[in-house]
């Protein structure tokens, strides 16, 4: 039973400081890059279309931040 909780610790420790948080933030930021330009390329599809703008401003790389820096 030691072992295994000592090999959680350490599996916890690499979770938090590693290479695993590193890419796991890459991965938020690039998710919200693409969630962007896509409302952004929508937006624009419907803008041509119907000739009505959208002024939303989406800032999902903003939030996606926020959200990482709060460990969510």
């Amino acid at each position: 039973m030691q072992r295994k909780v000592e090999s959680m610790k350490e599996r916890e420790k690499l979770m938090e400081g590693g290479w695993v948080y590193t890419e796991m933030n890459n991965l938020c930021n690039y998710i919200s890059n693409l969630v962007e330009n896509e409302f952004l390329r929508f937006s624009g599809v419907v803008s041509m279309v119907t000739g009505y703008v959208i002024n939303e401003d989406v800032d999902a790389v903003g939030l996606c931040n926020r959200l990482s820096e709060r460990n969510i």
